[in-house]
């Protein structure tokens, strides 16, 4: 079934949760690339696909969050973005079948765009347009903008999707508690935004847990008419007695938010930092 058609019929789409916590289970060491997997290790990739579908996940992500040639770049990778984008899509596909949405997801370029960082808007632009062009070259079925704290960056993110490809755009966010980015922009401003700019949908994840991330759906959702999407963490992280970060939520706490935001207004729920298969199968059968 096409994305946007989807979208437009009654019902919540149940999103998977992290591929960082999944793939440091699977042994990715800290300081090697999570996206070099995809070629390194493409059966372990699937595997992390094939478990979020196992779990009732409608949507999973590919393994392409820092998948553009500035993050690429520190590993020296910089020339494989293609190589590297396009191969994830089709490791989800390959794990997923036709039953599941997959979702070519894009983060952020890892450097500010001016006059907050250095980065001209056109080369951002370009950058953002290269991963996406290989990513739609694989054959998703939407592109996931997310984790933007910059809605110029969003902005530029969404733009330089919508010249190289067609396909449905979901843009998301993080936001403080108080509601707004880091950079002081209220939600209803950055979801008007990005719905003007041809988002298909809009949302937030990351940062928050469910429960501070309640209220900011239920803002989005007032002020956009597209479906609002929600992704929080397994809870605030901390710091177990061994110095590591946690995320404290588990599956049957986290799920019993789902209903909660659904009423909020989210018509897209999933996991990000700290979330697993087990989270989203608990979402799952909360949310029937």
């Amino acid at each position: 079934m096409d994305f946007r058609q989807r979208l437009q019929e009654e019902g919540v789409l149940l999103f998977d949760g992290a591929m960082g916590t999944m793939l440091q289970r699977e042994g990715l060491e800290a300081g090697h690339c999570p996206e070099e997997w995809n070629l390194l290790h493409p059966e372990k990739i699937k595997g992390v696909h094939q478990a979020y579908a196992a779990a009732g996940a409608d949507i999973v992500e590919t393994n392409t969050f820092g998948g553009n040639r500035i993050r690429l770049e520190h590993y020296n990778l910089a020339d494989r973005v293609a190589e590297i984008n396009q191969r994830a899509v089709e490791l989800a596909r390959e794990a997923v079948g036709q039953g599941v949405f997959v979702a070519a997801a894009v983060g952020p370029l890892g450097e500010y765009l001016a006059p907050v960082g250095k980065l001209a808007e056109e080369e951002a632009f370009e950058i953002f347009a290269e991963q996406v062009k290989a990513l739609a070259a694989g054959g998703p079925d939407l592109i996931l903008i997310e984790t933007m704290a910059d809605l110029a960056e969003i902005s530029c993110a969404v733009k330089a999707a919508r010249s190289v490809t067609s396909l449905p755009i979901l843009a998301q966010m993080t936001f403080t508690e108080k509601g707004r980015t880091i950079f002081g922009v209220t939600l209803e401003e950055a979801g008007r935004t990005l719905v003007d700019l041809g988002a298909d949908g809009v949302g937030v994840n990351c940062t928050l847990g469910p429960e501070e991330m309640l209220p900011i759906v239920e803002g989005l959702a007032k002020a956009v008419s597209v479906p609002v999407s929600a992704q929080p963490n397994a809870g605030l992280p901390v710091l177990d007695e061994g110095g590591k970060v946690v995320y404290p939520v588990g599956p049957k706490e986290f799920s019993l938010w789902g209903p909660r935001l659904v009423s909020a207004g989210a018509r897209l729920i999933g996991g990000c930092c700290g979330t697993t298969p087990e989270h989203i199968a608990s979402l799952r059968r909360t949310l029937g």
